[in-house]
Parts: structure tokens; C-alpha cells; sequence
């Protein structure tokens, strides 16, 4: 049988037995390497894709420390320009300027208010006038304690300022209002009080005096009052600020 086979293939008596054999074959073979050639791609595609998602996963990971190293940035940013700010205005008021940070706000039956972490250790005491540098006021402060002091916006419908309007030393009182406004009340109706006026604190016995508190909006004139008054808009307000500056009392 071996030896039949030998001489067979000697001769190429079986060369057309072999195409036959491919030819049937062939199409079976063509299948079996495409299905091989696309599973093995089809596995490098998922490898591919797990890759790709975990470096996705890294890009994004890094990505969100990025901004959050660049926030912490701005804010010492944002902090040392407030600090060097409250020095320039130290300096040139001749005022003591402490820095605070706003650690809580609250609103008490529509009263509102926040906590500085500076108190009676730091020389934050009542009444004293709470600022944006370098003058603008936004509060005063109505309790200190040993660590902490509670302040009292502008804006707040119990806050009573006395204010004068800069360079025309007309006398008022600023009443806080809802909604972020301000009134100006008790002015002379003899007094000419215009849009644009520029309002700032009179000196009390505890409120330092010629700090910006707001700008006069509209006039409402009585003929028949005694006294006229005024919708005035706040210069600048507590809300979305972290840092102010307690001016206390006068440096020796």
C-alpha cells in the first residue's frame, strides 16, 4: 500500500486527486481564516479599547487635579492681592485693618447675616464698620466673641447707616431693604440730591466715616414733606465673597 502510494506520487498520479481535495476544501480553509483573522482583530479591538478608556480614565483624573491645583492658585491669588490691598488701605487711613474670612451665613426670619473668624482676641469689637478694600462698606459687626464676630450687612432691614453724599455734605440715614437695595431717608427737601450721587459713612462713635456705601438711583421728592428720599444701589454686597477687612480702631 505504502509502496502504491510512493510510485503514485512519484509519477503526479495524485495531483489531480489533491486539487480536487483543495478545491472542496478551499472555501472551508477561506472561512475558518477569515473567522480566525477577524476574531483575532476583534480581540486587538478590545485591548485597544480598554486601553483607551483607561487612559481616558487617567487623562480625566489628571485633568480634574489640574483644575482643582489652578482654583487653590487663584484663590491665594485672589487672597494675597485682598491682604495687600487691606495693608495699602491700613497705611493710608491710618486705621487698623483686620483681615477675616466669612465662615457661615445665615438668614433669620429673612434677616441676614454672616460670621468672620476674628473676634475680641483679634481687637473686632461691635459696631465696627466691615469693608471691601479698600473702603467700600458692606456691614458692621453686632456680636463678637472671643474667636468669631457676627456681622450685619447694609442690606439687612435692621441696618440704620449715617451717611453723607460725598462732596455735597448732604446728611441721611441708609435703611437696609430687601432684594439687595438701599433707601436713604431723612433728607432735607431743601437739599439738591441727584442720580449718581456717591453716598459714604458720617463718623460715629464707633463707625469710621467717608467709606463708599452705595450710589444714588432715584429720587422721590414730597412737596408736602418735611423730608424727601432715595432708592440707592450698594456698591458691593456680602454675597459671593469669602474674605473682608474689620477696620478698628485707630492705629497709635
Amino acid at each position: 500500500m505504502g509502496f502504491g502510494l510512493l510510485l503514485a506520487s512519484h509519477f503526479n498520479l495524485l495531483n489531480k486527486p489533491k486539487n480536487i481535495f483543495f478545491l472542496i476544501i478551499s472555501p472551508v480553509s477561506r472561512a475558518f481564516s477569515s473567522a480566525g483573522a477577524k476574531t483575532a482583530n476583534l480581540f486587538h479591538f478590545f485591548i485597544n479599547l480598554k486601553k483607551i478608556t483607561q487612559d481616558n480614565q487617567w487623562l480625566r483624573s489628571e485633568n480634574l487635579q489640574l483644575i482643582s491645583q489652578t482654583a487653590k492658585l487663584n484663590d491665594l491669588i485672589r487672597e494675597n492681592e485682598f491682604l495687600r490691598q487691606a495693608l495699602d488701605a491700613e497705611q493710608s487711613s491710618g486705621q487698623k485693618m483686620i483681615f477675616a474670612k466669612i465662615i457661615s451665613r445665615y438668614d433669620l426670619l429673612g434677616q441676614q447675616a454672616f460670621t468672620i473668624d476674628k473676634g475680641l482676641k483679634n481687637g473686632v469689637n461691635k459696631g465696627q464698620a466691615v469693608v471691601l478694600a479698600p473702603n467700600i462698606l458692606i456691614g458692621q459687626v453686632v456680636e463678637s466673641l472671643d474667636n468669631f464676630a457676627s456681622v450685619r450687612p447694609v442690606t439687612n432691614s435692621n441696618s440704620q447707616i449715617q451717611v453723607v453724599v460725598n462732596g455735597k455734605q448732604i446728611p441721611g440715614i441708609i435703611k437696609g431693604q430687601e432684594n439687595n437695595i438701599l433707601v436713604m431717608e431723612m433728607v432735607p427737601q431743601d437739599k439738591e440730591l441727584s442720580v449718581g450721587d456717591l453716598l459714604v459713612s458720617s463718623p460715629t462713635d464707633q463707625l469710621v466715616g467717608d467709606l463708599l456705601v452705595g450710589k444714588v438711583e432715584q429720587v422721590f421728592k414730597n412737596d408736602l414733606g418735611v423730608f424727601q428720599q432715595a432708592l440707592v444701589k450698594p456698591l458691593a454686597t456680602s454675597s459671593g465673597i469669602n474674605s473682608v477687612i474689620v477696620v478698628a480702631s485707630a492705629n497709635p
